[in-house]
């Protein structure tokens, strides 16, 4: 059943596209949405209006801007639809949606409804916002379909869904990937991406884009089942060090389209800028992070006294620890080298007075001896003193 929805132009919210979603998903009906004036009067030929004509009957109009406080067009839509007892995950969603937009709650960065407003262009009136329209209604029916499913008890989609509800893989692909089966498709991955996996959550949004520019959807697919059959290693590092060089990336070739290959060309080009920016650079520490320097057992712990030392420890271990330079030369973290016989073997990083990570090379965890070495070490000169 075709049903013609008139909603307003120009700049959109999440509060309409969250609807429009509600309905393609929840109903059967054939959707053409036409965006209109916010000055148009006559709606007789459409069988829905939201968000615009200041009428709500629950019927036919479902604006809410005639009232203050209350529902958006998506909690209206919602009630219109009639399964708030069924799916009360998503109704919590719907529910923050209203909130922010009628200005009880505001989203915070990286929310649901801050993300729908980031597919706004500049040019509120142009072409592409049309377009972006659509790619933010089918970001949002992503989302929705993957709570659906998780109420429903596939266990898949809850596992995709479960604690972040995997808004920043689901987001950068959404605005990336141009083939919707191949969207589809990669909707259904499973990575444990939290908000907290990589140093910002735009990384992987950044690193997906910049993939595009040599590489198609359907190769850009499989590179992400790659991802998925191995270690999260290849993503997580790849992800990260780029993040480091994402502003200086205009010079970097990717060779081929396989996760070995792009992560060896994002660590040559990233050693190449660090050669350039950080070799000058030199890290002070203070004494009670030198005192931490000792002999254990067969093991010898330092600290990078510069870049070029943590270029060299980067090199030897095939990870991002060059890309630390700016952040140790803050004190914003502190990493230490393990060595046996001159050569690294593992590093430490300590923050906020905790064991951030221990890895070895190819960032590999560290052995359970070495680990119950590095605890005790921890304990000795880090655990209970106040930094």
């Amino acid at each position: 059943m075709k049903k013609l929805i008139a909603i307003h132009n120009k700049m959109f919210h999440a509060d309409e596209i969250t609807a429009i979603a509600l309905l393609e998903v929840f109903t059967d009906y054939e959707i053409e949405v036409q965006r209109v004036d916010h000055d148009t009067k006559d709606y007789a030929i459409y069988d829905f209006v939201i968000d615009i004509s200041k009428k709500f009957d629950g019927i036919k109009y479902f604006d809410h801007h005639q009232y203050k406080g209350g529902k958006s067009s998506a909690g209206l839509i919602w009630d219109y639809i009639g399964l708030k007892e069924e799916y009360p995950k998503l109704s919590k969603l719907v529910d923050l949606v209203d909130r922010n937009d009628v200005g009880i709650e505001k989203a915070k960065p990286f929310e649901y409804s801050s993300l729908i407003k980031c597919f706004n262009t500049r040019n509120p009136s142009s072409k592409e916002q049309d377009e972006q329209f659509y790619q933010a209604v089918n970001f949002s029916k992503n989302i929705i379909l993957s709570m659906k499913d998780m109420e429903e008890g596939m266990i898949k989609a809850k596992e995709i869904i479960n604690n972040s509800f995997n808004f920043i893989y689901i987001y950068s692909i959404t605005r990336s990937i141009k083939d919707i089966n191949v969207l589809n498709r990669m909707i259904t991955l499973d990575f444990n991406l939290y908000m907290s996996y990589t140093n910002y959550p735009m990384n992987l949004y950044q690193f997906i884009k910049f993939l595009t520019k040599y590489f198609s959807d359907k190769q850009i697919e499989k590179l992400f089942i790659s991802y998925q059959d191995s270690e999260l290693f290849w993503l997580h590092d790849s992800v990260s060090m780029f993040y480091e060089i994402a502003n200086d990336a205009g010079d970097l070739i990717l060779s081929k389209c396989n996760k070995g290959n792009i992560h060896h060309d994002i660590i040559q080009y990233h050693q190449m800028l660090m050669n350039k920016i950080d070799f000058d650079t030199t890290f002070e520490f203070e004494d009670k992070f030198l005192k931490a320097c000792v002999n254990i057992l067969d093991y010898d712990i330092r600290l990078p006294m510069n870049g070029i030392e943590l270029y060299e420890w980067s090199n030897k271990l095939q990870n991002c620890l060059s890309g630390y330079c700016r952040i140790i030369k803050e004190k914003e973290t502190i990493v230490y080298g393990f060595f046996q016989d001159d050569q690294i073997k593992f590093a430490v990083e300590i923050k906020d007075n905790k064991i951030a990570q221990s890895k070895s090379k190819y960032n590999k965890d560290i052995q359970n001896s070495e680990m119950n070495l590095v605890s005790g070490w921890f304990k000795k000169y880090f655990e209970d003193k106040r930094f």
